[in-house]
């Protein structure tokens, strides 16, 4: 019983209830570029092959941001998911959910250690009347048990399930702005650069990171005033 009771009371909330707390939306970007990159390079280099080397010499001369006529830029994807409004908005939001599943658990842990150290407490000075009344008791608090694992298992998968969607809904906004930015400017591949990235190297001349997150601030704004 002692054993049992101690199982109980070792409960931890701290368990793992936020194994997938940190959010890896930078990953989720590092794939869809790493795709691109490899896009790009067979690009590159099947057209390097079918060209005339003094045309090769000639398109070198006047290298801009452009290979064979592929225009590139990138973003910094640290950046835009640190100070991208949306992205802290929903942030918060998940935290704020978090908050209050963790704070439901504890408080029912508490109820059933309460509950374990009062049922301890009567088998140690016999005050149930029957063993059948302590071993309904016993039943009971196991069941109270099994419910406490369950709904840590719940809370952990609703935060996974809430994480992604929060993923989904970032990613589809910046990808479908970067749409609307590159009309203007006809861009063949707006990649990312970011710790961990592909992209082990990008001349600061294509880097259109500012110009990208001040213009989806700014959108961002201007929706939330609508």
């Amino acid at each position: 019983m002692e054993e049992k009771e101690k199982k109980i009371i070792d409960n931890n909330v701290s368990d793992n209830l936020m194994k997938n707390k940190k959010l890896n939306i930078v990953l989720l970007f590092n794939l869809i570029l790493f795709i691109g990159l490899i896009i790009l390079y067979v690009l590159y280099f099947y057209g390097k092959r079918e060209t005339n080397p003094k045309e090769l010499i000639k398109i070198n001369k006047n290298l801009n941001y452009s290979t064979n006529s592929i225009s590139i830029a990138f973003i910094n994807a640290d950046t835009i998911m640190s100070n991208y409004e949306l992205v802290n908005k929903l942030q918060k939001n998940l935290e704020s959910q978090k908050d209050k599943m963790e704070n439901k658990f504890l408080e029912e842990q508490k109820k059933l250690k309460k509950d374990a150290a009062k049922f301890q407490e009567k088998v140690q000075y016999g005050s149930f009347l029957t063993q059948e009344d302590a071993k309904k008791e016993q039943q009971r608090l196991l069941q109270k048990q099994q419910e406490l694992y369950n709904l840590k298992e719940n809370f952990t998968q609703q935060l996974m399930d809430k994480e992604t969607q929060m993923n989904l809904i970032i990613q589809d906004s910046i990808i479908n702005f970067l749409k609307r930015y590159n009309k203007n400017y006809n861009y063949s591949y707006i990649l990312g650069s970011s710790r961990g990235s592909g992209i082990l190297y990008a001349n600061k001349n294509f880097d259109i990171t500012q110009e990208i997150l001040t213009g989806i601030n700014k959108e961002y704004k201007d929706s939330q005033q609508k």
